[in-house]
């Protein structure tokens, strides 16, 4: 039970030892949204062939939590509303600035690269044909991501000063500066909705990615540059192999406590 994740708790049912199979995800929003194409998507998922030993028995979303301690049967987690919640293992899947994280003890290194990422949606003259367009120019490359109502969601890398200019512009002016950016590749743009500037910044753990009955998995425990696109593969792994050992060591009847399945992590 983590804030976006899951954690493994309870009894149930057969094929695998039941004190595994059910489990408590709590979310900071709901669980599903509308991806880039108009189709619902889980902010969770489990590997395939997985689904049979995960059944969902409990969700929350729009909580936080303060606190966690460990005790005999796992851990708890204590919520911002006055609830306290118990599972033999927790999952940190809530981002780079994890609290859960934080709250075990896990320390970060990391830098930052002087970069901003620009995000925002815009009306384009010419149909994006739901073709992913990219430039790459001196500060960083500038994508155009289609969007299913016929507009483009853009990410835009530029150093942290130009991308505060240009987020002090007036949207006019802003679109001309990302029209002569884009070489015209989806003619004028028209319309820019809401413009986000989000900090670029790496980060390793410095000692462990587990702790006693926790680990983290996701932009908890790495970010790397978005660049490369390799950030949503590496947590989609990272859950896949925590799962499988989860499993692994329930079908041995084995806690989660065990010194081996801590090794396994």
């Amino acid at each position: 039970m983590i804030e976006r994740g899951f954690a493994l708790t309870g009894t149930c049912g057969v094929g695998c030892p039941s004190r595994w199979r059910v489990y408590t995800l709590i979310a900071l929003t709901p669980p599903f949204r509308t991806g880039p194409f108009g189709r619902k998507q889980s902010h969770c998922c489990s590997p395939l062939g997985c689904a049979e030993y995960i059944a969902l028995r409990q969700l929350h979303y729009a909580c936080k939590s303060c606190d966690m301690q460990l005790n005999e049967k796992g851990r708890q987690l204590h919520l911002k509303d006055g609830r306290v919640l118990e599972a033999e293992l927790i999952i940190a899947a809530d981002g780079r600035d994890s609290s859960l994280r934080s709250m075990a003890g896990i320390k970060v290194t990391g830098w930052e690269y002087n970069q901003d990422g620009l995000v925002a949606t815009v009306t384009t003259e010419l149909d994006h044909q739901f073709t992913a367009w990219q430039r790459f120019l001196e500060e960083g490359p500038l994508a155009f991501l289609p969007l299913k109502n016929g507009q483009c969601s853009i990410v835009w890398t530029l150093s942290s000063e130009t991308s505060k200019h240009h987020l002090s512009l007036p949207d006019k002016d802003f679109l001309e500066v990302l029209e002569q950016a884009s070489g015209g590749i989806l003619g004028k743009m028209l319309e820019v909705g809401p413009t986000l500037r989000i900090s670029i910044y790496v980060f390793n753990l410095q000692n462990n990615y587990i702790g006693q009955r926790f680990a983290v998995c996701g932009d908890a425990a790495h970010a790397m540059h978005p660049l490369a696109g390799q950030g949503v593969n590496a947590g989609l792994l990272d859950a896949a192999t925590i799962a499988e050992l989860v499993i692994q060591t329930g079908r041995k009847n084995r806690p989660l406590a065990s010194p081996r399945f801590s090794a396994s992590l």
